[in-house]
């Protein structure tokens, strides 16, 4: 058998290099090979979700597609958490760490949550957020926004196909107009019911007053609460006064919250609940339901919870957690956190 040349077989150990080369930029883990940036992108996409307030999505990259999984409080959340993920490495290829496309196996801990839009008003600034059921409804309600409050608007809708009321519509553009009136406000549309809150000047506060005595818009009902502009109620109250709140809500309704059968006291005690949990949402605050076994408990939770979205809570900020409280054994908490509370420590 002949010997390889000396130049035959520099030729040899040079292609072998170059293979071993290619091999180590394919394979390696590093952020320019496949497997290297998968893991960066991964990395970069729960950095976002966990950013965004949606630790119940869990990410898992396949080439350049985010497949998420978890359980998701609602619709809304659910799509929220792909919008985030497809955009949480920005443009480009894969040698600047886009996501190509997102893969949503997300499932829904609440089948039965109703969808709800959402305006918040305070000071100049609008903030648009939650579902609405098409297009058309995102272009007009925008359009209209726009038109109230200039550039203030932060849009921040999704469309998440739904059956509406035939108001439902004209109910999410009537409240615009009633805060663009008013210092600052809240509306949410839920379904067939329109929950309005707001402080201003005597004159927006008349008028909200007989828009609620007006005929509400075709199939919806309205419920409205207004009052002067740093009057005795206030808008934010603190951490503190609304966990006493709760607590005390609870302790009016001692049967309201044991059970799943709809009764007038569980009906009056939720109703009181919700509306507090409505007026405190910018706070991380919890109502702790107790249960013979962490199983009841938790079924008593997660009851309250479709309850409290029904009566307008905020879901996308929901969280149903089975926790063992050392004064009240087997007890379940529903936390109700509202977007931008890092933590329920603050005194807004």
């Amino acid at each position: 058998m002949r010997a390889l040349g000396p130049g035959l077989l520099g030729l040899w150990l040079s292609g072998a290099a170059l293979l071993g080369l290619l091999a180590l930029v394919l394979l390696g883990d590093h952020f320019q090979s496949p497997r290297g940036t998968q893991r960066v992108l991964q990395a970069r996409v729960q950095r976002a979700l966990d950013g965004a307030g949606m630790e119940f999505a869990k990410a898992a990259m396949r080439g350049q597609t985010a497949i998420l999984t978890g359980l998701a409080p609602n619709a809304l959340a659910r799509a929220k958490a792909e919008r985030v993920a497809l955009t949480a490495a920005g443009p480009g290829g894969a040698w600047q760490g886009a996501i190509a496309r997102v893969r949503n196996d997300v499932t829904l801990a609440y089948t039965d949550a109703p969808p709800m839009w959402r305006a918040v008003r305070e000071g100049r600034r609008v903030v648009l957020t939650g579902s609405v059921p098409s297009k058309a409804n995102a272009q007009a309600i925008a359009k209209r926004a726009q038109a109230l409050f200039g550039q203030s608007v932060d849009n921040d809708v999704l469309v998440v196909p739904f059956v509406p009321p035939p108001g439902w519509e004209a109910a999410a553009l009537a409240s615009l107009h009633q805060l663009a009136r008013l210092d600052r406000g809240d509306a949410r549309l839920v379904r067939d019911r329109l929950y309005f809150r707001g402080e201003g000047v005597t004159r927006a506060v008349e008028a909200a007053q007989r828009w609620q005595s007006e005929p509400p818009p075709e199939g919806i009902s309205v419920q409205v609460e207004v009052a002067q502009l740093g009057a005795e109620a206030g808008f934010s109250p603190t951490v503190k006064a609304c966990q006493a709140a709760l607590d005390g809500l609870v302790l009016a309704y001692p049967a309201a919250f044991d059970g799943l059968i709809a009764t007038p006291q569980r009906q009056e005690g939720v109703s009181s609940l919700a509306a507090e949990v409505r007026r405190c949402d910018q706070h991380l605050l919890a109502v702790t339901i107790a249960g013979a076994t962490l199983e009841i408990a938790n079924q008593r939770a997660e009851h309250l919870a479709r309850d409290l979205l029904l009566a307008g809570a905020d879901g996308e900020h929901m969280r149903v957690a089975g926790l063992v409280n050392l004064a009240r054994p087997g007890g379940a908490m529903v936390i109700v956190r509202a977007a931008g509370a890092e933590n329920g420590e603050s005194e807004r």
